[in-house]
């Protein structure tokens, strides 16, 4: 019989030989495609789930800061405050008053830091490594901390506060009659001891300003002590700004 015009016999060999390089078994394309395509999607689905993760991360922590700024962030000194909040000698006049309760100090010019503690804030946090850094920069004796505290102080307070900072802060307790111009804490005012037990203030307000009390310079307080060490300083006032700052505890407010 004639061969169509076109159509050539292919030897058997030659169909053994392509059918032994191309024969794969069905089964194992429909593994391969399969474990390909599952591979792919469970891929897709840890990437889906890492962006969802982010999203709800980045999400909650601006949302943490909005709330944060919305509670917290405050004047140092509010406009509901007392007018004498705004005066040094003011506040000056009512901590020296304070003062006067400690023991007289045994050590001639020596720097007092007045710790404006109130162990209900929040924002204790913020400037707790202001106060840490300038403590690791002296000795007790060249620097004299101590924790003014509100009245409504409880003793579960007190006890966590001398577990915590041992012998290197003392802690002075407000009586529930003492009426302060204070307006915000944390904050600090820095006193040098002159002759007798007279007090010289140096500074007064904030550790710092913005959300985490930051500082312009982190020697800042450092430097102020070390001038106050060599000779006199100030008075400086520096409230006029807002930050991390919770209301000082009236008396009227605080528990005897």
């Amino acid at each position: 019989m004639k061969k169509g015009l076109g159509h050539q016999e292919i030897p058997v060999a030659q169909q053994r030989m392509a059918l032994t390089y191309t024969k794969i078994p069905e089964g194992d394309i429909l593994t391969v495609c399969y474990n390909s395509a599952m591979t792919t999607s469970t891929s897709t689905v840890k990437h889906i789930l890492l962006i969802a993760l982010i999203t709800l991360w980045l999400g909650g922590s601006l949302f943490g800061l909005w709330w944060f700024q919305q509670k917290q962030l405050r004047p140092f000194v509010a406009d509901t405050d007392p007018v004498e909040a705004m005066q040094i000698g003011a506040v000056d006049t009512a901590l020296s008053a304070i003062l006067q309760r400690l023991p007289a100090s045994e050590i001639e010019q020596q720097i007092i830091l007045l710790h404006l503690w109130n162990p209900d804030c929040l924002c204790n946090a913020v400037s707790q490594r202001h106060l840490d850094s300038l403590l690791s920069h002296f000795t007790k004796q060249e620097l004299r901390a101590i924790a003014l505290a509100p009245a409504s102080i409880t003793t579960e307070q007190i006890d966590d506060f001398q577990r915590l900072n041992g012998q290197r802060m003392e802690l002075l307790v407000l009586k529930p009659e003492d009426e302060l111009p204070l307006s915000a804490s944390p904050g600090l005012a820095l006193y040098k001891v002159e002759n007798s037990n007279a007090y010289q203030l140096s500074y007064y307000g904030a550790y710092g300003f913005g959300a985490l009390c930051t500082l312009s310079e982190d020697s800042l307080f450092t430097n102020m002590v070390n001038d106050m060490k060599h000779g006199s300083y100030g008075p400086f006032m520096n409230v006029a700004g807002s930050g991390c700052f919770c209301p000082w505890p009236k008396a009227s407010t605080q528990l005897p």
